[in-house]
C-alpha cells in the first residue's frame, strides 16, 4: 500500500534538491536518476517552467557534487535498463503470453 504522506516527504525533498539548494544525498541522487531516466519530472512538479530547471540543476548536481560523482555509473545503469525496457515494450507479445 502507497503511504501517501511518505510519498510527499519524498517529492518535497527531492523538490528541495533540485529548486532550493539544499545539499543532495546519494539515495536523493539516485531516485532524482530514475526521475530524469524516466523523464517524469512532473511526478514531482506540475508547475509550468519547474520541470526545465530541475533538469538542469540535476545536470549541475551530477557535475559538481562528490555523491554525484559516485552515482554517474549508476545512474547510467538505471538509463540503459529504462530505455531498453522502453523500447523492447510490445504489447502484442505480452497480450499473447509469450
Amino acid at each position: 500500500m502507497i503511504n501517501h504522506e511518505e510519498r510527499n516527504q519524498i517529492f518535497h525533498k527531492l523538490r528541495a534538491c533540485l529548486l532550493e539548494d539544499v545539499p543532495a544525498n546519494f539515495e536523493e541522487l539516485a531516485l532524482i536518476s530514475i526521475v530524469d531516466a524516466a523523464n517524469v519530472y512532473r511526478l514531482i512538479s506540475n508547475v509550468k517552467g519547474e520541470c526545465h530547471r530541475m533538469k538542469e540543476k540535476y545536470e549541475s548536481l551530477l557535475t559538481d557534487n562528490v555523491a554525484g560523482n559516485s552515482a554517474t555509473d549508476l545512474i547510467l545503469k538505471i538509463k540503459n535498463a529504462l530505455f531498453h525496457t522502453y523500447n523492447s515494450y510490445d504489447p502484442e507479445t505480452i497480450c499473447a503470453g509469450k
